[in-house]
Protein backbone atom coordinates (compact mmCIF):
# COMPACT_ATOMS: atom_id res chain seq x y z
CA UNK A 1 0.00 0.00 0.00
CA UNK A 2 1.35 3.38 -0.90
CA UNK A 3 1.94 5.86 1.93
CA UNK A 4 -0.48 8.36 0.39
CA UNK A 5 -3.32 5.83 0.41
CA UNK A 6 -2.47 4.81 3.97
CA UNK A 7 -2.56 8.46 5.05
CA UNK A 8 -6.00 8.91 3.45
CA UNK A 9 -7.35 5.79 5.17
CA UNK A 10 -5.91 6.91 8.49
CA UNK A 11 -7.54 10.30 7.98
CA UNK A 12 -10.94 8.65 7.47
CA UNK A 13 -10.37 6.53 10.58
CA UNK A 14 -9.59 9.58 12.69
CA UNK A 15 -12.53 11.52 11.20
CA UNK A 16 -14.82 8.69 12.27
CA UNK A 17 -13.64 8.92 15.86
CA UNK A 18 -12.49 5.30 15.89
CA UNK A 19 -16.10 4.04 16.14
CA UNK A 20 -17.83 1.35 14.13
CA UNK A 21 -20.92 2.44 12.23
CA UNK A 22 -23.34 -0.36 12.98
CA UNK A 23 -23.65 -2.12 16.32
CA UNK A 24 -25.36 -5.25 15.15
CA UNK A 25 -26.37 -6.86 11.92
CA UNK A 26 -27.01 -4.43 9.06
CA UNK A 27 -30.38 -4.74 7.43
CA UNK A 28 -31.67 -6.95 10.23
CA UNK A 29 -33.30 -4.13 12.15
CA UNK A 30 -30.99 -4.56 15.11
CA UNK A 31 -28.22 -2.12 15.67
CA UNK A 32 -27.91 1.60 15.67
CA UNK A 33 -25.84 4.01 13.65
CA UNK A 34 -23.07 5.93 15.39
CA UNK A 35 -21.28 9.10 14.37
CA UNK A 36 -19.30 7.54 11.52
CA UNK A 37 -20.67 7.45 8.03
CA UNK A 38 -23.14 9.22 5.76
CA UNK A 39 -26.64 8.61 7.17
CA UNK A 40 -28.32 9.43 3.84
CA UNK A 41 -26.29 6.83 1.92
CA UNK A 42 -26.70 4.25 4.70
CA UNK A 43 -30.49 4.72 4.56
CA UNK A 44 -30.56 4.38 0.75
CA UNK A 45 -28.29 1.33 0.61
CA UNK A 46 -30.97 -1.40 0.83
CA UNK A 47 -33.04 0.11 -1.98
CA UNK A 48 -29.94 0.52 -4.12
CA UNK A 49 -28.87 -3.12 -3.60
CA UNK A 50 -32.40 -4.30 -4.46
CA UNK A 51 -32.23 -2.61 -7.90
CA UNK A 52 -32.07 -5.22 -10.66
CA UNK A 53 -32.13 -2.97 -13.73
CA UNK A 54 -30.38 0.19 -14.84
CA UNK A 55 -33.31 2.57 -14.36
CA UNK A 56 -34.06 1.47 -10.78
CA UNK A 57 -30.34 1.43 -9.96
CA UNK A 58 -29.80 4.98 -11.13
CA UNK A 59 -32.99 6.12 -9.37
CA UNK A 60 -31.66 4.61 -6.12
CA UNK A 61 -28.34 6.47 -6.46
CA UNK A 62 -26.24 3.57 -7.73
CA UNK A 63 -24.02 3.12 -10.77
CA UNK A 64 -25.06 0.48 -13.32
CA UNK A 65 -21.73 -1.08 -14.24
CA UNK A 66 -19.72 -4.26 -14.67
CA UNK A 67 -17.82 -5.05 -11.49
CA UNK A 68 -14.63 -7.08 -11.67
CA UNK A 69 -14.70 -9.95 -14.16
CA UNK A 70 -18.49 -10.35 -14.11
CA UNK A 71 -20.01 -10.36 -17.57
CA UNK A 72 -23.26 -8.65 -16.68
CA UNK A 73 -23.70 -5.20 -15.18
CA UNK A 74 -25.01 -4.81 -11.64
CA UNK A 75 -25.94 -1.95 -9.37
CA UNK A 76 -22.85 -0.69 -7.57
CA UNK A 77 -23.97 1.16 -4.44
CA UNK A 78 -22.16 3.39 -1.98
CA UNK A 79 -22.45 2.05 1.55
CA UNK A 80 -22.17 5.41 3.23
CA UNK A 81 -19.66 3.79 5.59
CA UNK A 82 -16.54 4.14 3.48
CA UNK A 83 -13.44 3.85 5.66
CA UNK A 84 -15.30 3.64 8.99
CA UNK A 85 -13.43 1.36 11.41
CA UNK A 86 -14.66 -2.19 12.01
CA UNK A 87 -13.61 -5.50 13.56
CA UNK A 88 -16.33 -7.81 12.17
CA UNK A 89 -18.33 -8.14 8.95
CA UNK A 90 -21.58 -7.42 10.79
CA UNK A 91 -20.44 -3.85 11.46
CA UNK A 92 -20.51 -2.89 7.78
CA UNK A 93 -23.13 -2.84 5.05
CA UNK A 94 -20.40 -3.80 2.56
CA UNK A 95 -17.23 -5.56 3.66
CA UNK A 96 -14.95 -5.07 6.65
CA UNK A 97 -11.50 -5.09 5.07
CA UNK A 98 -8.40 -5.53 7.21
CA UNK A 99 -5.60 -3.02 7.06
CA UNK A 100 -2.54 -5.08 6.28
CA UNK A 101 0.42 -5.02 4.00
CA UNK A 102 1.05 -8.76 4.13
CA UNK A 103 -0.46 -11.62 2.15
CA UNK A 104 -1.35 -13.80 5.13
CA UNK A 105 -3.40 -11.31 7.18
CA UNK A 106 -1.39 -12.26 10.27
CA UNK A 107 -1.80 -9.75 13.04
CA UNK A 108 -4.75 -7.94 11.45
CA UNK A 109 -7.01 -6.72 14.26
CA UNK A 110 -8.68 -3.66 12.71
CA UNK A 111 -10.43 -3.05 9.43
CA UNK A 112 -12.25 -0.39 7.48
CA UNK A 113 -15.74 -0.67 6.00
CA UNK A 114 -15.77 -0.70 2.23
CA UNK A 115 -17.07 2.31 0.34
CA UNK A 116 -19.08 0.25 -2.16
CA UNK A 117 -21.35 -2.79 -2.14
CA UNK A 118 -18.91 -4.82 -4.24
CA UNK A 119 -15.21 -5.28 -3.59
CA UNK A 120 -12.73 -6.86 -5.98
CA UNK A 121 -9.13 -7.86 -5.47
CA UNK A 122 -7.26 -9.73 -2.75
CA UNK A 123 -7.82 -8.44 0.76
CA UNK A 124 -8.08 -9.48 4.39
CA UNK A 125 -11.82 -9.77 5.02
CA UNK A 126 -13.27 -9.84 8.52
CA UNK A 127 -15.91 -12.52 9.01
CA UNK A 128 -19.07 -12.19 11.15
CA UNK A 129 -17.28 -13.73 14.16
CA UNK A 130 -14.38 -11.26 13.90
CA UNK A 131 -11.89 -13.72 12.39
CA UNK A 132 -9.89 -12.59 9.37
CA UNK A 133 -9.50 -14.51 6.12
CA UNK A 134 -7.58 -13.56 2.98
CA UNK A 135 -9.94 -13.77 0.03
CA UNK A 136 -9.50 -12.89 -3.62
CA UNK A 137 -12.64 -11.70 -5.41
CA UNK A 138 -12.80 -11.32 -9.18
Amino acid sequence: MKWTKLAVLLGFYLACGGKAVIDGSPGAGGGSATSCGDAKLVAAFAACRAAKDEASCLAAGGDWTIVGLAGDPECLCQTGQGACPCTAATQCLGQCIGMAGNKTCDGVTQGLCSRFSATVGCDCFFQADGSVQRVCVD
